[in-house]
């Protein structure tokens, strides 16, 4: 026959349990809202260079002789450098994905914006 749990061990367990899944949940909440934080803060800051790309376009011409080039700023793309071996590519686009300037084999953006 078994022996009786004791007070002690089935407070303990009691405890120690629910805590533990409570631990294990929070840590996972945690990790996705950083995840999530680190995220958005990527974004805003990619969306500054684009950004800061987008107030150097030059348009010359009007209508369908129009011409853009850009004039990419090193500010643009100053905040993605983690060292000197790092290789930043960018690639600018008219809405047809006409190569203005930048990287010809990266592929056009087809996505949407989110809300």
């Amino acid at each position: 026959m078994k022996a009786p749990l004791s007070l002690r061990r089935f407070l303990l367990l009691g405890i120690l349990l629910p805590v533990s899944v409570l631990i294990v949940l929070n840590a996972l909440s945690l990790h996705r809202q950083a995840r999530d934080a680190i995220n958005t803060a990527y974004d805003r800051t990619l969306l500054a260079s684009a950004k800061a790309i987008g107030e150097s376009l030059d348009v010359t011409g009007e209508d369908r002789a129009a011409a853009i080039t850009a004039r990419v700023p090193y500010a643009a793309l100053e905040a993605f450098e983690a060292d000197n071996r790092s290789r930043m590519v960018y690639r600018v686009s008219s809405i047809e994905g006409t190569l203005i300037d930048g990287f010809k084999d990266l592929q056009f953006w087809r996505g949407r914006l989110p809300q």
